[in-house]
């Protein structure tokens, strides 16, 4: 059985089930609507899933905990984990392709995963910043984005929220890896890959529209290394599902047990 990833978005279609970024039979993610759950369960059972990682942005906790409650509902030989994100649909799902190489438990891959998305190189390259309020843009940034056709801006969610002008070198950025771009223009806009020169750049699919949460029509992206980090060490076996334990709280079951388990 699979372990698969995710990732919740109202501003998607409200039944939308959408593998990506290729077909269900070469990876486990995906893109939902809030009200895909008869869609999801179909697919859960075709794709042969057993452990389910949902995710979206802290915004939308409540679709999120909706959908998760369906499937276990639903399919309670399902394990089904939730976590929250302000990185985006495009870290949350390429971490979790990324996932679909790693040989261990589900527990285990939740807790690479938790690694992995502590603090990636994301963000969104912009036309404007007037309705992103985190980072909040400075009064100059504001004012430039009025201007048709004016500069365009990079917004960085992670490690360090900042907002940067698109077309120079962002300091401190890495510069070995993957820069991965959803865009559905033919090519990556040069003022996006010129912020990160050295890095190979890749051209994915759109997984869920972005305006609704910046305000603004743009791109998301990632910076990727393809390593793994290690988990920390596990503790004993959750005593309800028997999954080894990274934290005090079972991602799958919730259960909580004594910090004795986890030394």
């Amino acid at each position: 059985m699979k372990f698969a990833v995710a990732w919740v978005d109202p501003g998607l279609d409200a039944d939308a089930v959408t593998p990506w970024p290729a077909d269900a039979s070469e990876t486990a993610t995906l893109a939902v609507g809030f009200h895909a759950g008869p869609g999801l369960l179909r697919w859960l059972a075709q794709a042969r899933i057993g452990s389910l990682l949902l995710v979206a942005r802290p915004t939308h906790h409540r679709a999120l905990g909706y959908v998760a409650n369906v499937v276990t509902g639903a399919r309670r030989e399902v394990l089904v984990a939730t976590r929250t994100t302000s990185s985006g649909a495009v870290a949350a799902l390429t971490h979790g392709v990324l996932l679909a190489g790693l040989d261990a438990d589900p527990s285990t891959k939740i807790a690479v995963f938790d690694a992995m998305m502590a603090a990636p190189w994301s963000g969104a390259w912009l036309r404007s910043v007037t309705a992103v309020d985190r980072p909040a843009p400075r009064m100059r940034q504001y004012l430039r984005s009025l201007i048709p056709g004016g500069p365009r801006f990079l917004v960085l969610n992670g490690p360090e929220p900042a907002i940067h002008a698109a077309g120079a070198p962002v300091p401190g950025a890495p510069t070995r890896g993957d820069l991965l771009v959803a865009c559905d223009d033919p090519e990556v806009p040069e003022p996006l890959t010129a912020a990160f020169p050295g890095l190979q750049v890749v051209r994915l699919p759109v997984p869920a529209p972005i305006k609704p949460i910046y305000g603004s029509h743009g791109y998301e992206f990632v910076i990727v290394d393809r390593s793994f980090p290690a988990p920390p060490p596990a503790g004993m076996a959750c005593r309800v599902c028997g999954q080894p334990r990274y934290h005090r709280a079972c991602p799958f079951c919730h259960v909580v047990s004594p910090r004795s388990d986890l030394q």
